[in-house]
């Protein structure tokens, strides 16, 4: 992975669903997947954070 980004981790993932309704079990699936790679437990489980594009667009319209 160095050769290709330049370092020996990766710092985000990107993901799309076909509906809005899968959205939420989407997210817990990948949240489950990455506490299972990690070997987390549910005291560790804020050392990573999910984030999706409508609750970033949510947020954005409460500035502008």
């Amino acid at each position: 992975m160095y050769r290709v980004l330049g370092r020996e981790y990766i710092d985000s993932i990107y993901a799309e669903v076909k509906s809005e309704e899968l959205l939420e079990a989407v997210q817990g699936s990948i949240k489950q997947l990455l506490m299972k790679e990690h070997r987390l437990n549910k005291n560790n489980e804020d050392i990573f954070e999910i984030h999706n594009m409508s609750e970033i667009k949510k947020d954005l319209r409460i500035y502008y």
